[in-house]
């Protein structure tokens, strides 16, 4: 069984992301991403939702198997944005 093969079962099952996939089948994300990105590329997979790991980082896309219009991606927070989130934070945390 291909990777994609196994990505596509996976997905029938239920909707992952990419680092779910690859731990899943024990292939490196790397690989898993490549392989994602040719079956969204053919439309055998899409992306109903944005998933961040933590707080900080980049937004990842929740997969599952069909056709259909992606999910819109999230905006971007600007840096200026995310320093007065932390400085707040941090000014709340020392009172």
């Amino acid at each position: 069984m291909t990777i994609r093969q196994e990505i596509e079962k996976l997905l029938s099952e239920s909707a992952m992301t990419g680092n779910d996939l690859a731990e899943a089948t024990g292939v490196n994300k790397v690989s898993v991403m490549r392989a994602l990105k040719g079956l969204h590329n053919k439309k055998i997979v899409r992306i109903i939702a944005w998933h961040r790991d933590g707080t900080c980082g980049r937004f990842g896309g929740v997969y599952t198997v069909g056709a259909g219009d992606d999910a819109p991606r999230p905006q971007a927070v600007s840096s200026t944005l995310r320093v007065r989130a932390f400085r707040a934070k941090q000014r709340s945390q020392v009172k």
